[in-house]
């Protein structure tokens, strides 16, 4: 994006204010009420934002639909990327599933992203199982089960996440393999 159109809202609400004495601060309040008034009312754009869609063969759809007692009336797609509020998501993004007993988070891989409906997404994701918390790297390390193990896959809807933001994955040079978690849960 150009400097020029960056700034453009800026330079416009700075020549039709007559403050001159801080300008700076009179542009940050007022950039600060505009944003109070869309986060207050809602007035968010679309946020969902899918890429390309691939129809379904029955056989998974079936599969999908049973799992998750789902309506089979309503529209069921897969799609290779999604973007849900800011946050996007492909195949083999590292997600936080939900939190053990012992306060081990468990994590899973993305292996399919589905559309249900106009605004719901849905992961098929490989489980991963937590080993520990190494200190050192302040990681956790996990182990990944095979992917045609069918008891390490599940489906799950992206709003049931524990947390939003993906994580990333490491392997270390000793072919340990860590999730560097990037929030808190």
């Amino acid at each position: 994006m150009r400097f020029e159109a960056k700034h453009r809202t800026s330079k416009i609400a700075a020549r039709s204010n007559f403050n001159r004495r801080n300008i700076c601060l009179s542009l940050a309040i007022k950039h600060q009420l505009q944003l109070n008034e869309i986060f207050l009312y809602g007035k968010f754009c679309n946020t969902v934002f899918v890429g390309p869609r691939k129809f379904l063969n029955s056989i998974k759809r079936h599969q999908v639909q049973t799992l998750l007692n789902l309506s089979s009336e309503v529209s069921l797609t897969m799609v290779k990327w999604a973007k849900v509020k800011g946050t996007h998501y492909k195949i083999n993004t590292i997600v936080t599933k939900d939190i053990l007993v012992d306060d081990y988070p468990i994590f899973s891989s993305i292996i399919n992203i589905f559309l249900y409906g106009p605004d719901k997404i849905i992961f098929e994701v490989n489980v991963f199982s937590s080993i520990c918390f190494n200190e050192h790297v302040f990681c956790y390390e996990i182990n990944i089960p095979e992917i045609k193990n069918n008891n390490s896959t599940c489906y799950i809807f992206q709003d049931l996440l524990i947390s939003p933001v993906p994580n990333s994955l490491n392997i270390a040079s000793n072919g340990k393999q860590y999730v560097t978690v990037r929030s808190p849960f």
